[in-house]
């Protein structure tokens, strides 16, 4: 992060300790809490700036989330209560978190019921042979409204711009 930025860069790195190749969908997997509560944020994302994010109406901080690395490859977002077969034990299977990675698309804008939702931004999918590695690189931005999320959205992709070329 640079002096008076809203945003840090996220390093994210899935090393094949196997002997065999695996394929895998890499993405970022967030449980929204703006505001340090769940429940009643939005959770959207914005095509044209190519940013997940989430805000709850009526405060002040807004979150987001850019694929530095390449292009987003989707966007999905559930309500914790569908979600989860019991929201007070946190319980999710990894049925859920590989179709909410794996399935292509970009999932419209959801307002999370009383106990929240759940996101992902996947950046793509990528065969990793026995002992290699795969690198994504993303940008976490933090500011105080909308319009200043996608300003810092544009500004870590101009700072970054051709520094991370694609999965590595």
């Amino acid at each position: 992060s640079w002096h008076n930025d809203d945003f840090v860069i996220a390093k994210y790195t899935v090393t094949n300790v196997n002997t065999s190749s695996y394929t895998l969908f890499l993405g970022v997997f967030g449980i929204p809490k703006p505001s340090n509560a769940y429940g009643g944020e939005t959770v959207a994302y914005d095509a044209t700036k190519k940013v997940a994010y989430f805000f709850r109406t009526g405060e002040t901080p807004h979150i987001g989330v850019k694929v530095l690395s390449g292009e987003p490859s989707s966007f999905h977002v559930l309500d914790w209560d569908v979600y989860s077969p019991n929201p007070d034990a946190d319980e999710a299977t990894d049925s859920t978190r590989y179709q909410m990675t794996a399935i292509p698309g970009f999932d419209a804008s959801l307002t999370a019921g009383v106990d929240g939702g759940a996101m992902s931004l996947n950046a793509g999918e990528r065969t990793i042979a026995a002992g290699d590695s795969a690198t994504v690189y993303y940008a976490v931005i933090f500011t105080n409204s909308f319009s200043d999320l996608l300003l810092e959205a544009d500004s870590s992709q101009t700072r970054y711009n051709g520094t991370f070329t694609g999965i590595e």
